[in-house]
């Protein structure tokens, strides 16, 4: 399923309108609402009493504070805001285009993953930007946009780490992830940037996770959603100003700070084959420097995973 059912459209319209719906209302062929984190008691669905969703009025208010020009799009719930935004810069400039969903029934992150989150308790958002570059000229993008996340988490009080090339880990447990997609068009080269950020997550969606993950509510930050898209909308259009005038070896000194794995042993996953080697940074462009035996390997990216090692240890 790629996208919600019009029946299921209204269903959450209701649901956002009035706080519940009743359970004949409900569509029986898409997701049952319990799978959304959603309370089933009798014959009415509600959102939980801890489940705030989107204010859409004064998120946009927001948004315009930081850039007159961003333009807000909020989702009840949606295939995937990257797809819907992938689509878009098709045919139009994308540029301040902020997406926002609820839920989404396609989420996807890299490798082709599933994006898991309760309806109205995590942050599926996706940006758009517009370059005067080529998409050869955007490598290391994916860094500036996590260190971006890291910055507007620093100002919450939250100190975590990143996870080359789009993971950003508090603890070794994932909180965010990051998926950019590159269009280029006709006016230029647009990036997709699709974030995902655990917020609430509930027990039942921690259980379907294949990772270690933890989310803002377990750490005791109390921040609004809406307030916390505009802080890294904020973040994204400054560390991108920089990118897009001076590439991304500014960057590299502080993205090896915060780099879970820098100047430390790793394992690095393609496909069915393993290597085991030492991080030893970030080159101008955003590869990864992999040393293995002696050797520094030069990563870009693809279909990949790096993890930390034992490497090297009894």
């Amino acid at each position: 399923m790629t996208d919600a059912s019009t029946e299921w459209q209204s269903a959450l319209r209701t649901l956002r309108r009035t706080g519940r719906v009743a359970r004949a209302d409900w569509p029986a062929d898409v997701f049952a609402p319990e799978q959304l984190g959603l309370k089933v008691e009798g014959a009415c669905i509600s959102l939980p009493e801890t489940v705030r969703l989107y204010d859409e009025a004064y998120l946009e208010a927001q948004l315009k504070k930081v850039d007159a020009g961003a333009t807000l799009r909020l989702f009840d719930a949606v295939g995937s805001t990257n797809s819907e935004m992938t689509s878009d810069a098709q045919t139009q400039d994308v540029g301040g285009n902020v997406y926002v969903a609820e839920f989404q029934t396609a989420g996807r992150g890299r490798r082709g993953r599933d994006w898991i989150g309760d309806f109205g308790r995590n942050v599926a958002m996706t940006v758009g930007f517009s370059f005067q570059r080529q998409l050869a000229d955007l490598g290391g993008l994916s860094c500036v946009i996590g260190l971006a996340l890291i910055q507007a988490l620093e100002d919450l009080g939250v100190k975590a780490q990143l996870k080359w090339p789009n993971d950003v880990w508090i603890e070794d447990r994932k909180l965010a992830g990051i998926l950019v997609e590159l269009v280029q068009t006709t006016r230029g080269a647009s990036a997709v940037i699709g974030i995902g950020m655990n917020i609430d997550l509930s027990p039942e969606q921690t259980r379907l996770i294949d990772q270690e993950v933890v989310g803002l509510r377990a750490l005791d930050v109390e921040v609004a959603r809406e307030d916390l898209v505009v802080a890294i909308y904020d973040a994204l259009s400054v560390n991108i100003a920089l990118f897009a005038q001076e590439g991304f070896a500014k960057f590299v000194p502080a993205f090896d700070a915060v780099h879970r794995l820098h100047d430390s042993p790793a394992v690095l996953i393609t496909g069915n084959s393993t290597r085991e080697g030492k991080v030893s940074g970030v080159d101008h462009d955003g590869a990864l420097l992999f040393e293995e035996n002696g050797i520094i390997c030069r990563i870009t990216g693809g279909e990949l995973s790096l993890r930390p090692s034992n490497f090297g240890k009894t």
